[in-house]
């Protein structure tokens, strides 16, 4: 499927960075909408809203409270189908560091929930988790190294959401002053909350890149991607080989 996606965001922040304590608030309004396979039902627009309080405990490390929540609303539902409609929370206590020149990370963890304005959906009120782990060994080169769990948006009639629990880990690398290269590794669960077959996926990503950058705001790339996804489901697994040439532009 192919869908463009435009986000409007306003960030404040109560406090300076090195202060003991900082309230950073954040407003964002994001649209999403499909271009092909008559996948126009899943178009929908989200709203934002974020505050997170930093307490310092030492000069460069944090303990961290946030409340999030996000409303989404669809836009081209068929009807009588039941909305798809919901309201996201997450209320996630952690901590945030930067006490080396190669170190860095934010571990938070707590609470989410996923409630639907029908009642004939399926709610989720779960665990959850968003971790950051950096490190530079180099001042060329960077690992990094994400793992998430969250609820997704799905296609009308397989689910009425679907929960991510994932884990991804990049390295980049500065070849020269223009030339990078990228290695992703990627793994998921896949839990689809409301399908009547009780769907569970697996997915796997592994890819590989070359990337060419002229200008700050240009980049050529070649890159590699193999993918495959094991599920309960038969008919939804598959493999993909996948070679693309990119250009990207930053304006």
């Amino acid at each position: 499927d192919i869908w463009k996606s435009n986000r409007f965001e306003a960030q404040y922040s109560f406090g300076a960075p090195g202060a003991r304590g900082r309230l950073d608030a954040t407003v964002a309004k994001l649209f999403r909408r499909y271009q092909n396979n008559n996948q126009e039902i899943r178009d929908n627009n989200r709203t934002i809203l974020d505050g997170t309080f930093y307490a310092r405990i030492m000069p460069k490390t944090s303990l961290l409270f946030e409340v999030n929540w996000q409303g989404v609303d669809y836009v081209n539902q068929h009807q009588p189908v039941s909305t798809l409609d919901s309201q996201e929370w997450r209320v996630y206590g952690g901590l945030t560091w930067d006490t080396t020149a190669k170190t860095s990370g934010t571990v938070k963890l707590g609470y989410l929930s996923k409630d639907f304005n029908a009642s004939e959906r399926s709610d989720v009120s779960d665990f959850g988790w968003e971790v950051e782990l950096v490190w530079r060994p180099r001042t060329y080169s960077v690992l990094d190294l994400v793992t998430k769990r969250a609820p997704a948006e799905t296609s009308e009639g397989i689910s009425d959401t679907v929960v991510v629990s994932s884990i991804e880990g990049k390295w980049k690398h500065l070849w020269s002053q223009f030339i990078n290269s990228r290695i992703t590794a990627l793994a998921t669960d896949d839990d689809y909350v409301g399908s009547t077959e009780g769907r569970q996926d697996n997915r796997y990503q592994l890819g590989a890149g070359v990337f060419y950058t002229p200008k700050p705001w240009a980049e050529l790339g070649a890159e590699y991607r193999y993918e495959t996804r094991d599920s309960n489901v038969e008919l939804a697994e598959y493999t993909n080989n996948v070679f693309m040439l990119t250009l990207n532009g930053r304006f």
